[in-house]
């Protein structure tokens, strides 16, 4: 929604209703500038979800399917292959997660290798 040039609040106030399964995906900042608007998905953004422009949107969407009583399926799209972005994206979106208050059953177990 956001890549596409849309207001992904907006577009979530107007469809609550039928919102079933979640999307999330941050953009990178140059990404966003070249692309949005003038496409209607990406494939890579190399974005850890909280680090990018969409965060804001994403805070703002979360407080609003809180407040709808949403408990469907959220994907997470992080694309980092493992590694440090996922685990940051993990660690964010948790952090969200406990700042809203919101219950859920994501459990977050970021391990270092000795």
């Amino acid at each position: 929604v956001y890549i596409a040039g849309q207001d992904p609040v907006a577009y979530l106030k107007r469809f609550i209703g039928r919102v079933s399964h979640l999307h999330v995906k941050d953009v990178a900042p140059v990404l966003a500038e070249k692309s949005r608007g003038k496409q209607s998905g990406i494939g890579m953004s190399h974005s850890a979800i909280g680090e990018g422009v969409n965060a804001g949107n994403i805070r703002e969407c979360l407080t609003i399917l809180k407040e709808f009583g949403f408990g469907g399926a959220v994907s997470l799209e992080c694309d980092a292959g493992g590694g440090p972005v996922l685990e940051r994206s993990l660690k964010w979106f948790g952090g969200l997660l406990d700042e809203l208050t919101y219950a859920s059953d994501l459990t977050l177990a970021v391990t270092e290798d000795a």
